[in-house]
C-alpha cells in the first residue's frame, strides 16, 4: 500500500476490509470471531426462524458491541435500504426475507490518525443463512 503523501492530488484514501459469515446448516456452530474485525452474530439459529419473522442480531465492532450501525437486512434483492440500526449492546432485530438465500449486511468507517498512510479504514461484514432448512 503506498502512502497517500504519494499521491497529493488525491480526494480520498481508505483500506477496505470485507468479512462474511455463512450458515447453512441448523446444528452449524459459530468459529471463533476474534479475526473478524466487523461481525454480525445471530442472537439465535437463523435456519429456525423462518421468513417472515424476527431474528435478532449483534454487531461486533473489535468484538465490542457496535452502536448506530445501519444494516440492510437483505442485501441480496435491496442492498441499499436500511432496515435497522443497532442499538447501544450493538443489537438490532431483522425480518428474514427470503425462503432461499439471506444476507445481512453492515459497514463501519473509521478515521485513521493524521499522516498515515490512508485516512480511513472501510469495514464491511455480511451474515449470510437459508431462511429455511434444506429438505431432501
Amino acid at each position: 500500500m503506498k502512502a497517500r503523501k504519494l499521491h497529493a492530488a488525491a480526494i480520498a484514501s481508505t483500506h477496505s476490509f470485507k468479512y462474511s459469515l455463512a450458515i447453512y446448516q441448523s446444528d452449524a456452530r459459530l468459529p471463533k470471531l476474534d479475526m473478524l474485525r466487523l461481525a454480525i452474530v445471530p442472537l439465535s439459529a437463523p435456519l429456525q426462524v423462518g421468513p417472515g419473522k424476527t431474528l435478532e442480531v449483534q454487531v461486533l465492532l473489535d468484538g465490542k458491541p457496535a452502536a448506530d450501525i445501519p444494516l440492510q437486512g437483505d442485501y441480496r434483492g435491496a442492498p441499499h435500504h436500511v432496515s435497522a440500526t443497532t442499538d447501544k449492546q450493538g443489537k438490532a432485530r431483522i425480518t428474514v426475507r427470503n425462503e432461499g438465500l439471506n444476507i445481512i449486511a453492515a459497514q463501519a468507517t473509521l478515521p485513521l490518525t493524521e499522516g498515515g498512510p490512508v485516512a480511513q479504514q472501510s469495514l464491511f461484514s455480511s451474515l449470510t443463512f437459508l431462511g429455511e432448512p434444506h429438505h431432501e
